[in-house]
């Protein structure tokens, strides 16, 4: 008689699933000083590495405004470096009313081809250099470019199995997957997202304050990382200033959180 498999609660399956996508790819982004990892860019960088594995044509990456969608695939990218050195790798930022010639260009220079006055000549030079070698782009700021320059993707993308990472923000995302043959071609969908509270309290840049403090920073910042950032950094130099006055991360009050959040525009909580 066949062993029955153990008994699993329904409401847990979820979070048993999502706890190994934030750890799988634990390793994908490494710890600088100007980054910092949380669940959602863990899960992110794992979503991307699926869609370079499995050659998908488009991932998307959006969501809401200093959750940390460029740098997390920036570093990701860096990983890509590293682990595949076989690949052709770009970064591009495209700029408002990105169309098609500007493109192709950006990705001819990331190629090392020399710039043709005729974009057919270039888009073939283009392809030639990616069927001997795809490639992994990213496009950050997408929601700049019209529908002829997603057409130039779509095209690369199919005829090469490169792989373009569109970064845009999150309410440009509905407008791309209304695009049936874009939307068809996206393998991964990565959703950035504030950090919550309990993650936030618990990180090691905010080692030290009390945590009513920490509790504080979050309510101001929303947990969107950028503005964590922000405010941690204003906290340290005011600390940093007033050493000899006995300040320091241990009896840095509420109040005082709430008075240095004042120099700063904080989006994403309430202050």
């Amino acid at each position: 008689m066949a062993q029955q498999p153990p008994y699993i609660n329904p409401e847990d399956v979820d979070k048993i699933v999502e706890d190994w996508l934030a750890s799988e790819y634990g390793d994908v982004l490494d710890d600088e000083t100007d980054f910092v990892q949380t669940r959602a860019t863990r899960i992110i960088a794992a979503r991307l590495r699926d869609a370079v594995e499995d050659e998908f044509p488009f991932a998307l990456v959006t969501g809401p405004a200093g959750c940390s969608k460029t740098v997390t695939t920036r570093h990701f990218l860096r990983y890509v470096r590293e682990q595949w050195p076989q690949l052709n790798t770009a970064w591009i930022h495209a700029q408002p009313n990105y169309e098609p010639n500007a493109l192709l260009e950006a990705l001819a220079l990331n190629l090392y081809i020399t710039r043709t006055r005729r974009f057919r000549d270039l888009l073939h030079t283009v392809h030639t250099q990616l069927s001997a070698k795809r490639m992994v782009a990213v496009v950050d700021e997408a929601q700049r470019m019209p529908r002829e320059s997603f057409e130039v993707l779509k095209y690369l993308a199919d005829e090469t199995s490169s792989t373009f990472i569109l970064i845009c923000t999150e309410d440009f995302a509905p407008q791309i997957r209304r695009w049936r043959d874009i939307e068809s071609r996206i393998g991964v969908v990565a959703e950035a997202e504030p950090v919550s509270p309990e993650e936030l309290v618990e990180m090691p840049m905010l080692a030290g304050l009390p945590k009513a403090s920490r509790q504080k920073i979050y309510e101001l910042t929303g947990g969107v990382m950028r503005d964590v950032l922000r405010l941690v950094k204003q906290i340290d130099r005011t600390i940093a200033r007033n050493a000899d006055k006995g300040l320091s991360r241990a009896t840095f009050t509420v109040k005082a959180v709430v008075a240095v959040s004042q120099k700063l525009n904080l989006a994403g909580g309430s202050q």
